[in-house]
C-alpha cells in the first residue's frame, strides 16, 4: 500500500511517499539519492543505476512527480531572487518596485530612456543588471513578474511574488524593441559621437512590424482601441525576441521563465546590446496575445541541469534538497528554423505552427521585406 505523509515544517513540508518494494522489501531505495532533476523517471533511473532490478510501481509515478513538484516549491519559496523585491542579502532589489518594473517591461522609465553619453554610459546605468546575471540568473531562480504584461488575468495579484510561474494564454512571450542606446557593442546603429549618433538609434533589423493593436492591453499607451499600422517599413529598423514553455510549471523552460525573461530583455538585450523601447501601442515585453503583429522574432531556450538530494526513510521519500543549478542561455534550436520563435513554438504542436497564432506571427522565418505576410495581416485586421 502507498503512503502518503505530509508534515508542515517550519520552513517547509516533509513528504512521505512510498517507493517500490522489492520481493516486499525497500532494499533497493537508498537512504539518500542523488538524481538529475526531480521526477519520478529522474528517481527510476537513479535507482536502476544502484540496482537494476529495483522497481517503481506504475500507480506510484504521478505521486512521485506530485511529491517533486512540492519540493520544487518548497526550494522555490527559499530560493528566489526578485527583481523588484529582493530578498536576498546578496544583493538589494535591481528594480525599485513591482510600479518601476512594469514601467520598464513597458518600455519606459530610465534604464528606457537614459542615452549612452560619453558622462553617463549606460552600463554603468545598468551595472546591477550584470550582477544579477552573474550571482543569480545562471544558478538561482529568479521570480517571474506579477506585473500585468505577462498574465492574462489577475490571478496572480496577491500571490506571494516569489511563487508566480508564466500566465499568458499560449505560453509564448515576446519582447521587441525599437531603439538602441549603446555605442561600441557592434550592436545597432548606436555610434560616437553619442550626440550625434545616438539620439534616434535603431537596433538591427530582424522582423518586420506589421500593426499594433492597441485592444490587446489598453494599459500600454492608454489608447482603448484602434490600430498603429507599419507599411513598407515605416517602423524603421527593429528587433523581436520571445520565448517559448508548457503547460507545466514545473518544467524546466516555465519554472525558470524569470530568468529567461531577465536574460533576453535586461542582459541580452538593454546591457550587452543596449537595446530599449517599445513599439508603439503595445508593451515592450510582454505575453504574444499583447504584443504587435510581427513577421518574425529570434528565440531563447535555457538549458538546465539541476541536482538534487532526496532522503528516504524506510522506503518512503521524506525530503529533498537541491544541491547545485546551472543554467544556460541558447539560441532556440527546434523545429524548421534556428533562433526562431515560430519554428520553436510549432515544436509543442507537434511541428506545426498553429493557425490561431498567426495573427501574432505572420511568417516568414526570415527577414526578407519583400517575403513579409504583413500586408495580408494588416488587410485582416482592419476588416475585422
Amino acid at each position: 500500500m502507498i503512503n502518503i505523509n505530509m508534515k508542515k515544517m517550519l520552513f517547509g513540508f516533509v513528504f512521505g511517499v512510498g517507493l517500490a518494494m522489492v520481493n516486499g522489501q525497500t532494499s533497493c531505495v537508498p537512504n539518500s539519492l542523488k538524481t538529475t532533476g526531480c521526477t519520478a523517471q529522474s528517481i527510476i533511473d537513479a535507482l536502476l543505476e544502484i540496482d537494476e532490478n529495483c522497481t517503481v510501481f506504475d500507480n506510484q509515478v504521478d505521486i512521485l512527480n506530485e511529491a517533486c513538484e512540492k519540493i520544487k516549491a518548497n526550494i522555490d519559496d527559499q530560493r528566489t531572487y526578485n527583481l523588484a523585491t529582493g530578498r536576498n542579502p546578496r544583493l538589494r532589489p535591481l528594480i525599485r518596485d513591482e510600479e518601476e518594473l512594469s514601467i520598464f517591461f513597458m518600455g519606459g522609465g530610465d534604464l528606457n530612456l537614459k542615452r549612452d553619453n560619453e558622462n553617463d554610459k549606460l552600463q554603468n546605468i545598468a551595472r546591477k543588471i550584470n550582477q544579477v546575471y552573474t550571482q543569480f540568473a545562471q544558478d538561482e531562480r529568479i521570480a517571474y513578474p506579477r506585473t500585468v504584461q505577462f498574465h492574462q488575468d489577475d490571478t496572480y495579484t496577491d500571490t506571494d511574488p516569489d511563487l508566480v510561474y508564466p500566465n499568458c494564454a499560449h505560453n509564448v512571450l515576446m519582447c521587441c524593441f525599437s531603439s538602441d542606446r549603446q555605442a561600441n557593442d557592434d550592436n545597432g546603429n548606436c555610434a560616437e559621437p553619442y550626440d550625434e549618433n545616438c539620439v534616434d538609434a535603431d537596433p538591427a533589423d530582424n522582423t518586420d512590424i506589421c500593426y499594433a493593436d492597441h485592444s490587446r492591453l489598453p494599459i500600454a499607451d492608454r489608447v482603448a482601441a484602434g490600430l498603429s499600422i507599419f507599411k513598407d517599413e515605416e517602423e524603421g529598423d527593429t528587433h523581436c525576441h520571445g520565448m517559448v514553455w508548457s503547460d507545466d510549471i514545473y518544467e524546466d523552460q516555465a519554472r525558470y521563465a524569470g530568468n529567461n525573461l531577465f536574460y533576453i530583455s535586461m542582459y541580452d538585450h538593454l546591457y550587452t546590446r543596449g537595446y530599449v523601447e517599445n513599439i508603439p501601442g503595445a508593451p515592450m515585453c510582454g505575453c504574444l496575445e499583447y504584443m504587435p503583429t510581427v513577421s518574425r522574432s529570434d528565440c531563447t531556450e535555457m538549458d538546465v541541469t539541476e541536482t538534487f538530494v532526496l532522503t528516504f526513510d524506510s522506503g518512503e521519500l521524506v525530503n529533498g534538497r537541491r544541491i547545485s543549478l546551472d543554467i544556460e542561455f541558447n539560441a532556440c534550436n527546434g523545429g524548421a528554423a534556428n533562433n526562431d520563435l515560430e519554428s520553436e513554438i510549432a515544436t509543442y504542436y507537434d511541428g506545426v505552427f498553429p493557425d490561431e497564432l498567426r495573427k501574432y506571427i505572420t511568417g516568414p522565418t526570415n527577414n526578407d521585406q519583400t517575403k513579409s505576410n504583413c500586408q495580408a495581416a494588416i488587410d485582416t485586421a482592419r476588416a475585422a
